[in-house]
């Protein structure tokens, strides 16, 4: 297996105006997938949502073609187009057969360079916008995700959830949209990956390129400026809702934090496996009947900023007392006994063999090489995971729980009809 995955590598070239170009291919498949990553998202915006809406609205038309002149003329390539904001960057996915895919990128990328921001346009997306702000405000898991991560970073919060607020969103204007175009859809500040069945020459998309060697220079990324820790319990009452959600943690780690993979196997242990034999939902929803769902997750969104450490779950409003009381237990067993050898083995089994998977379409192979770029990780940074994975022993799961289980200092956030503790 290790060998297998060896072999995903890419090539690396540069522009001159600083473009970086991965590309790889897989002639496995006659499409190719193009993933444009803008290393600027809702984390550098001025106002909240404006990165997510400028996104949403960047293909309604451009200097030279109308919104539906340029969505007929992708679909006659056989083109997709997907685009995604996040708090660090913005991806731009294009999807198509390997002989369209000059065409198809010539037109992704005048559009990229060109938008209209149409007031019409940028009113009608809006309106999107804010009617999905709605009707997620009438979900208790949406209230309490947002309420629980608002507790956590602070007025870093807002940034987080990418989507903005109703009242943030009704004031952004066209202007906004521009300004944040301009300052960060700059080509020095893009990163294309290319995986698929192309042409050899690919690499002239970024005329004139040039091969780079070494390692990638890392985003540079501010911390995030965060609250003192402190324990945080509230309820958040909605109508008409039969069950209760629950969100209890604290704050997490960073992605380049040396007890990530040991985490990483808390989570399959806890909370996060496939689903016959992680502790929590066999203790809770499979003996005791008292869950309608449950994960647990110590990695959650860890990133170049911290990520949370959570439990979530949804039960009915009696339960929620009965329910903590065991989750608590079961993590403090985690930090006091040593797991099985058996059972260590079982998880790093199934995650080494959830490794193919990952790479099985171009699209998540795209994913990868900017991931790897972002993170600045290794070239043998699959065999080193394998490695890594392998390495962890009962011992080192019990320090790394035993480090970053803060079970006295939690935010606790209950959503739905008034719970009994």
């Amino acid at each position: 297996m290790i060998s297998a995955l060896d072999d995903l590598h890419a090539e690396r070239y540069i522009s001159p105006e600083g473009l970086i170009l991965y590309t790889h291919a897989n002639r496995k498949t006659p499409l190719v997938c193009l993933e444009i990553c803008v290393q600027s998202g809702s984390l550098q915006e001025f106002c909240p949502g404006e990165a997510n809406l400028m996104l949403a609205c960047l293909f309604k038309g451009s200097q030279t073609l109308s919104h539906r002149k340029f969505s007929h003329q992708l679909e006659s390539l056989g083109g997709s187009l997907s685009l995604r904001c996040t708090p660090i960057s913005q991806y731009i996915r294009l999807e198509v057969l390997g002989v369209h895919l000059r065409a198809a990128f010539t037109l992704i990328w005048e559009a990229l360079h060109s938008p209209l921001f149409l007031v019409k346009e940028v009113e009608k997306e809006k309106n999107l916008l804010l009617s999905q702000l709605k009707n997620a405000e009438e979900s208790s898991a949406y209230l309490a995700q947002n309420a629980f991560l608002k507790h956590i970073y602070g007025d870093s919060a807002q940034a987080l959830l990418v989507d903005g607020t109703p009242e943030a969103v009704k004031n952004l204007s066209r202007e906004d949209l521009i300004r944040f175009h301009h300052q960060h859809y700059r080509v020095n500040n893009m990163i294309i990956s290319v995986s698929g069945d192309f042409s050899e020459g690919i690499e002239t998309l970024i005329t004139p390129p040039k091969p780079i060697k070494g390692t990638p220079q890392t985003l540079l990324f501010p911390p995030l400026n965060l609250p003192i820790p402190s324990a945080y319990k509230t309820h958040i009452k909605t109508p008409d809702k039969d069950q209760c959600v629950v969100l209890v943690g604290h704050l997490g780690i960073q992605r380049d934090n040396p007890d990530f993979m040991a985490l990483m196997v808390l989570d399959i242990l806890l909370g996060q496996g496939p689903g016959f034999s992680s502790r929590l939902p066999q203790l809770l929803r499979d003996k005791h009947g008292l869950v309608y769902h449950l994960s647990f997750s110590a990695t959650q969104n860890a990133h170049l900023y911290p990520g949370v450490m959570q439990t979530y779950l949804e039960c009915s409003p009696d339960k929620v007392g009965q329910c903590l009381t065991l989750v608590k237990q079961e993590l403090e067993r985690v930090c006091s006994e040593t797991i099985p050898e058996t059972e260590l083995r079982t998880i790093q089994d199934y995650l080494q063999g959830q490794l193919y998977f990952c790479f099985e379409t171009n699209a998540q192979r795209c994913s990868y090489f900017l991931h790897k770029h972002l993170f600045n990780w290794s070239p043998h940074h699959l065999s080193d995971y394998v490695q890594q994975l392998q390495s962890i022993t009962p011992q080192a799961l019990k320090n790394a729980a035993q480090k970053h289980f803060k079970l006295d200092n939690q935010t606790l956030i209950t959503a739905g009809p008034e719970p009994t503790f």
